[in-house]
């Protein structure tokens, strides 16, 4: 095989695998964006237990590079669909024109490509025998519970309802023996003190940014 016909299968195999990630990408930023003007559901527009949980199921088992590919192509199309769709529904909602904030689209995009480099090394531990996937597992469930930590009101039901299911798929995904489960039950509370900081940094450096 040729160096041009191997790099064309390699760039079609990076295609192929990230169809899906696009799609889920897609779908909820579509969904996340009409929950940012619900007044049920707007913490769900905030939060990032949604792409934490979308992110575990596209990485788990998988090879570095094609995690990468999947999670970054998951984050991008979920940034791209959010805030097209959030000013869609703007337009429909209240009639004016919500042009999507540049600088900040930007920010996030580059936040995905960031974040998604992290979370594609950690995350495809997910579901492995072993003390990686013992870790990546509490991790992804620490950045869960860090989440909702930041943003906890007793009141909303929808985000304490989503955390619940989110931490239940990722154990789920995660734990395939009762071993694996003592290990990540032993992590997820120093996991959940990391994953509180971690969640505070995106809108840290966002507010810098657009200051």
């Amino acid at each position: 095989m040729s160096e041009t016909t191997r790099g064309e299968s390699v760039a079609g195999g990076a295609l192929r695998a990230s169809v899906v990630p696009v799609v889920s990408g897609l779908l909820a930023g579509a969904f996340v964006a009409w929950c940012y003007y619900d007044d049920v559901l707007r913490s769900l527009a905030h939060t990032f237990t949604v792409w934490v949980v979308l992110a575990v199921a596209v990485a788990r088992r998988r090879t570095l590079a094609d995690a990468y590919v999947r999670v970054a192509a998951l984050l991008l199309a979920a940034v791209f669909s959010f805030y097209g769709f959030r000013s869609v529904f703007y337009v429909v909602l209240y009639g004016g024109f919500y042009p999507p904030p540049l600088m900040r689209l930007v920010t996030w995009f580059v936040l995905a490509l960031a974040a998604g480099l992290v979370l594609a090394f950690v995350l495809r531990h997910i579901g492995v025998e072993s003390w990686w996937g013992s870790l990546a597992c509490a991790g992804a469930i620490g950045l869960v519970l860090g989440d909702l930590v930041r943003q906890f009101d007793d009141d909303d039901v929808a985000l304490l309802a989503v955390s619940g299911a989110a931490i239940g798929v990722i154990a789920w995904l995660g734990i395939p023996s009762a071993r694996q489960a003592a290990r990540v039950a032993g992590a997820v509370v120093p996991c959940a003190v990391l994953g509180f900081g971690v969640v505070l940094l995106p809108d840290l450096l966002e507010d810098l940014v657009m200051w």
